[in-house]
C-alpha cells in the first residue's frame, strides 16, 4: 500500500463502524484530497484483515478458561445457597468478572445461581445517541453470543431476570407494532441451554430476585424490600452495592445491591463518562436459605 492507503488502512482499523460506510462516502467527509481509488484499495484491504482478525479473536472467545474447567469437577453445591451475578452487558463485561464469580461461588458452595438482569447491554439498537465508531447492532449481538456461551459452559443452570437492556428487542418490536408471534423467546434467542431460564423475577426461599428497573439509588433494594415486607435483592444501580435492614414490631427484612459488571471504559458505559461514582463491581450471595445476604466485590 501507498503511504497514503496505509494512512486510512489505520484510521479505519481505529474506527471500525466506518468499514460499512462507503468509499465515496469515506472521501467528501474525511479524506476529501485523497483520490477515490487510494480509498477503496485502503477500504478493501481494511475489511479483509479486519474480518480475519476477529474471526481469530472470536475463535479464541468460543474456548473456555481452564479455571472454568477445574473448578466444578466432583463437586456437589448447596443449593440453599445462591450465587447473585451482577449486570454483565455483555459484550463489555469486565475482565476477570467471570473467575471471580466462580470464585464466590466456591468460596460459599452456592448451587442455585441467579444473574440479576441486563447480561446483554444491546446498546446498538438503543433509543440513545449511538456510537459511529462502534460496532453495529448486528456485530455487538453477534460478540455477545460468544460471551453468553461462555457462562453457558461455566454455569449450566442460571434463572435470569429480565433487564431494561434485555428487554430491548422486544420494546423495540413493540413499539414499531409487532405481535409477539413473530418474536423469540430469550431462550432462543440467545440459543440457551435447558439450565437457563428468563424471567421478570424470581422468589426462591422467600427472597425476591427482581432487576429493579424503575429504581435508582442507594435504597433501591430496601425501599422495594418494604414495600412488600419481603427480602429483596436487585441490580440495575452499578454504583450502588451492599446490604440494609429494616425492622418493624413483626419482622427484619433487607435489601442487597449487588452493583454491576459493565467495564466503565468501554463506549457502552460513554453516557456515564462524567458521573463521579463509577461502577462497583462484584457479585452478591445469599446463604442459609434466604437468612444471610452478602456482597462480594471484585479486586481491581
Amino acid at each position: 500500500m501507498t503511504k497514503q492507503q496505509n494512512e486510512i488502512y489505520n484510521w479505519l482499523l481505529s474506527k471500525p463502524g466506518y468499514l460499512k460506510k462507503s468509499a465515496l462516502f469515506i472521501q467528501k467527509n474525511y479524506f476529501k484530497t485523497t483520490s477515490l481509488k487510494d480509498i477503496t484499495e485502503a477500504l478493501d484491504e481494511t475489511k479483509y484483515d479486519y474480518k480475519l482478525q476477529n474471526a481469530e479473536l472470536e475463535e479464541e472467545k468460543v474456548v473456555m478458561p481452564k479455571f472454568v474447567h477445574s473448578k466444578a469437577k466432583n463437586r456437589t453445591y448447596n443449593k440453599d445457597n445462591v450465587l447473585i451475578i451482577a449486570d454483565t452487558h455483555f459484550p463489555f463485561e469486565k475482565k476477570g468478572y467471570l473467575e471471580h464469580c466462580l470464585n464466590i461461588r466456591d468460596k460459599y458452595n452456592c448451587g442455585t445461581i441467579v444473574h440479576i438482569g441486563d447480561e446483554v447491554d444491546l446498546c446498538g439498537i438503543s433509543q440513545w445517541e449511538k456510537d459511529p465508531d462502534g460496532f453495529s447492532a448486528g456485530t455487538e449481538a453477534s460478540l455477545a453470543q460468544e460471551k453468553m456461551k461462555i457462562w453457558y459452559k461455566a454455569f449450566p443452570e442460571v434463572k435470569v431476570c429480565i433487564g431494561n437492556h434485555t428487554a430491548r428487542p422486544f420494546r423495540l418490536a413493540r413499539a414499531n407494532g409487532m405481535p409477539k408471534k413473530f418474536i423469540k423467546t430469550y431462550e432462543d434467542a440467545w440459543e440457551a441451554p435447558k439450565g437457563w431460564k428468563w424471567a421478570e423475577h424470581w422468589e426462591i426461599d422467600g427472597v425476591l430476585y427482581t432487576h429493579g428497573t424503575g429504581f435508582s439509588g442507594a435504597n433501591a433494594a430496601i425501599r422495594i424490600a418494604t414495600r412488600h415486607r419481603q427480602n429483596t435483592v436487585v441490580g440495575h444501580i452499578h454504583s450502588e452495592a451492599g446490604v440494609q435492614y429494616s425492622a418493624s414490631k413483626i419482622d427484619l427484612i433487607w435489601g442487597l445491591q449487588v452493583g454491576g459488571a459493565l467495564d466503565d471504559s468501554s463506549y457502552a458505559a460513554y453516557y456515564a463518562k462524567d458521573q463521579l461514582k463509577k461502577s462497583i463491581v462484584g457479585c452478591g450471595v445469599v446463604l442459609d436459605k434466604g437468612k444471610l445476604p452478602l456482597f462480594e466485590p471484585m479486586i481491581l
